[in-house]
């Protein structure tokens, strides 16, 4: 086995995923380096412990180098479903380098001492990989193999590491994934609709919990997001909502004040939207960031967004539009205090038209 994975480290691994782009169709005819992934993938399992330990190092070496491969190619694969000819080919492609990142994994789970430090230079990028995999989507993703061995994977990879379950997989090296997600992607590729890297993230963020999206990796994070929600694209800006909204919801008050200038900014751009569901999650994010950045009994930042928030629900001629600005204003008004706060009776006359002008647009 240490002849392939010379072989391996030999080749230039990171332009795998252009040998394979421009490869034929025709499995027989795949690059000679994937012929050697087959290779490793078929003798990783059979590893004694000794030549695991000799060959580590390089093991370890490869399956980033593999793990960046998967990463690239299912972002050019996913940004183009129509090309037919690469999506039929692409599950032959992934196949070894995923069973190479399975082997790898399931042989690990053999060692009885595992050093967390070890883990954390190779296992985020095979999580990476794995979900950009499972979380691409491509069409008849439900038949693919490789989405099979990505998925059985993930699982073992939980085992590894002794955790809960795939969730406390993800938010233990969420920081790394992050990172990998948005790695050698500019900003025009970042928020372009094509993109899979922001739906992946959008992914992963989704399902770490508190505390896990805060301290240094908050900072990194809204600087991802912000660009998705000031986008004019709806299908962008709703994936940067959804993400806002979740982060918001999962990080101390005092962490969120330190970026709640531009947090606020932001928003205060983003509403203009007329799109229902994008609105509807931006004023959960509104409603969410007003609560938690506000200190005890200061209400100037919802002195900021109340006479807006009045003026889009009047001035709103769609219905569902408006249902979506009155629902919220309701929280807004309670969090101020209502029915005993005198800050709500300075907009009470305003308050009164819009649920006037309401009724009247029902009826």
């Amino acid at each position: 086995m240490a002849k392939v994975v010379d072989l391996l480290l030999a080749t230039t691994l990171e332009n795998l995923r252009d040998k394979l782009l421009t490869a034929s169709t025709d499995v027989h005819t795949s690059p000679r380096d994937l012929q050697d992934v087959w290779k490793l993938a078929d003798a990783l399992p059979a590893i004694d412990d000794l030549e695991l330990q000799t060959l580590h190092g390089d093991l370890t070496r490869v399956v980033k180098a593999l793990s960046r491969v998967i990463i690239k190619y299912a972002t050019v694969i996913a940004a183009d479903m129509e090309d037919v000819a690469k999506l039929v080919v692409s599950d032959d492609h992934l196949l070894p380098i995923l069973r190479v990142l399975s082997a790898f994994v399931n042989r690990l789970r053999r060692q009885e001492l595992l050093d967390d430090k070890e883990l954390l230079r190779w296992l985020p990028f095979v999580l990476t990989a794995c979900i950009f995999v499972t979380g691409a989507e491509l069409p008849g993703s439900d038949l693919l193999q490789s989405v099979v061995v990505a998925e059985e994977t993930l699982d073992a990879a939980v085992d590894l590491v002794n955790a809960k379950n795939r969730e406390s997989l993800v938010a233990k090296y969420v920081a790394q994934i992050v990172a990998l997600c948005s790695q050698d992607v500019d900003k025009e590729q970042w928020v372009a609709v094509s993109s899979v890297n922001k739906n992946i993230m959008l992914q992963v963020v989704e399902q770490v919990p508190f505390p896990h999206l805060g301290g240094d990796l908050l900072g990194r994070l809204l600087a991802l997001t912000f660009p998705l929600v000031d986008d004019l694209t709806d299908a962008t800006q709703i994936i940067g909502a959804r993400m806002l909204r979740h982060i918001v919801k999962n990080v101390t008050s005092t962490e969120l004040r330190w970026y709640s200038d531009v947090l606020l900014e932001v928003l205060h751009t983003a509403i203009v939207t007329r799109k229902p569901d994008t609105l509807n999650v931006l004023l959960d994010c509104l409603v969410e960031a007003l609560d938690k950045v506000s200190p005890p009994g200061e209400l100037k930042h919802y002195d900021r967004f109340m006479p807006r928030l009045l003026s889009d629900t009047s001035l709103c001629s769609d219905v569902a539009v408006r249902v979506v600005f009155v629902r919220h204003l309701r929280i807004v008004v309670v969090r101020q205090g209502a029915p005993y706060s005198m800050n709500v009776i300075r907009y009470l006359q305003p308050l009164l038209k819009v649920l006037i002008a309401g009724f009247e647009s029902v009826n």
